[in-house]
C-alpha cells in the first residue's frame, strides 16, 4: 500500500550506507621519491544478490575509492527527503547532495589510470621489466609523471547491472528527488540490464529515472518506466567517451559525450520523449485539440489507454463468466458424486441384507445337521 506518514527522524536514513570504501592499498613506484596506489584485485566494494527496502531515504549509498560491482539486487525506496526538513538534523542533511539523489547514489573517486599519464608509463613497463626482474636490485621503474602521486587512487570502475530499482514517492507530502539512480566516477561505468521504476503522484518532480556519469560509459540494455509526465529524462548519461544503446524508457533518453566521435547513441526506445508537461496537460484534458506532435500522441496514448481499460473490462468479464461456469461445473459434480453415494448407500444396504439373510441360512443348517 501507500507508505504512511510518520514523524521525520533525525539524521541519515537508508539501507545500505558505506562511507569512505577503499582498495586493499597496492603501492607502485614510480620514481624513487613518487609513487601512486592501484588495486590488488579485490573490489573495494561488492553488493550482489540482496534485497533492500527503506521506508526513506536510499537503498543504497556507497562513497570510496577502488573497483565497485553491484549486481543481481532488488533495490527499492519509498520516499526522499521532505521538501521542507521538519528540524535542524534533517535540515543539514538537506546540504548534502546525495540526499536529494533517491533510490542509489554512488561516488567512486578512484581515477583511470591514463587521466594521469600512465599510458605511457605502463608502454616502459616491457623494456624494463625484464631487468628489474634480473637484478632484483631496484623497483620496477615507470616513467616519471607529473606532481607527486601518493594519495592518487588508481581503479575507479563500477559495475551497476541486473538490478531492480523501485523509487516511490507516493506520500502525500511533497518530496525532493533529483534522480532515482546516480552514478559517478572518474573511470568507466558499465550500467547494464537493469530494470528501473518511478513512482510519482500529481505534486512531485524528479529530473532524471538515472544519472550516469563516467570517465567512460556504457549505459546498454536498460528499462526504465516512469509515471507519464512526472520526469523530464528517462536516462542521462554523459562520459569523455560514451555508448548509450538499445534502452527503453516512457521519457527522453539523453547521452553526451566529449565529441561526435565518442559518442554512440542507437537503438533507444523513448515513448513520450519531448512531451514534458504539455504532455501532462493534453493526457488530462482530451477535449484539447492541435496538431502538435505532443497533441496527436496524447491523444493516441489517451485512445491506447482507454482500449486497454476496455479491453481489462472485457478480459474481466470473460474471467468472471469462466469462474461461474466453473462454479456451475462443480456444483453438477458435487450433486453426481452424492447421487452415486446414495445409490452406493442402496447397494451396500441391499448387501448388508443378503449377508445377514445368508448367515441366518448357515446358523439353521449347521443346527438342523447337529440335530441328525
Amino acid at each position: 500500500g501507500v507508505p504512511q506518514i510518520g514523524p521525520q527522524a533525525a539524521g541519515r536514513q537508508g539501507g545500505v550506507i558505506i562511507h569512505n570504501a577503499s582498495l586493499n592499498p597496492l603501492q607502485v613506484a614510480a620514481t624513487r621519491e613518487k609513487s601512486f596506489t592501484m588495486s590488488d584485485g579485490y573490489p573495494a566494494v561488492k553488493v550482489h544478490d540482496n534485497t533492500i527496502i527503506t521506508p526513506r531515504g536510499p537503498a543504497l549509498l556507497i562513497r570510496g575509492v577502488g573497483n565497485m560491482v553491484i549486481t543481481d539486487n532488488q533495490l527499492t525506496s519509498q520516499g526522499a527527503l521532505p521538501l521542507a526538513a521538519s528540524n535542524e538534523a534533517n535540515a543539514s542533511e538537506a546540504t548534502a547532495p546525495s540526499a536529494y539523489m533517491g533510490a542509489v547514489f554512488i561516488l567512486n573517486l578512484g581515477v583511470a589510470d591514463e587521466l594521469i599519464g600512465q599510458f605511457a608509463g605502463f608502454a616502459k613497463m616491457a623494456a624494463t621489466a625484464t631487468r628489474a626482474s634480473e637484478t632484483a636490485e631496484t623497483p620496477l621503474s615507470v616513467r616519471p609523471v607529473r606532481g607527486d602521486l601518493r594519495g592518487v587512487t588508481l581503479d575507479g570502475a563500477v559495475l551497476f547491472s541486473n538490478n531492480q530499482v523501485l523509487f516511490n514517492l507516493m506520500r502525500a507530502e511533497k518530496e525532493l528527488a533529483a534522480t532515482s539512480v546516480s552514478i559517478f566516477s572518474l573511470d568507466d561505468v558499465g550500467f547494464h540490464n537493469n530494470q528501473l521504476e518511478v513512482v510519482i503522484p500529481q505534486s512531485d518532480r524528479v529530473l532524471a529515472d538515472a544519472l550516469v556519469v563516467g570517465l567512460r560509459v556504457r549505459a546498454a540494455g536498460n528499462v526504465f518506466k516512469e509515471t507519464f509526465g512526472r520526469v523530464f529524462a528517462s536516462l542521462m548519461s554523459a562520459g569523455f567517451v560514451n555508448s548509450t544503446s538499445f534502452n527503453q524508457g516512457n521519457h527522453c533518453i539523453l547521452a553526451y559525450a566529449s565529441n561526435a566521435a565518442y559518442l554512440q547513441d542507437v537503438g533507444n526506445i523513448a515513448l513520450l520523449c519531448r512531451l514534458g508537461h504539455e504532455f501532462e496537460r493534453y493526457r488530462t484534458a482530451p477535449e484539447a485539440r492541435g496538431n502538435t506532435n505532443e497533441a496527436r500522441a496524447a491523444r493516441a496514448y489517451n485512445a491506447m489507454m482507454k482500449r486497454a481499460d476496455e479491453a481489462r473490462i472485457e478480459l474481466a468479464k470473460s474471467i468472471k463468466a469462466g469462474q461461474e461456469a466453473r462454479l456451475t461445473a462443480l456444483r453438477l459434480e458435487r450433486t453426481a458424486v452424492a447421487e452415486a453415494v446414495e445409490r452406493n448407500a442402496l447397494e451396500l444396504g441391499a448387501l448388508d441384507a443378503e449377508l445377514h439373510a445368508s448367515e441366518a441360512l448357515r446358523t439353521s443348517l449347521t443346527a438342523a445337521l447337529a440335530s441328525e
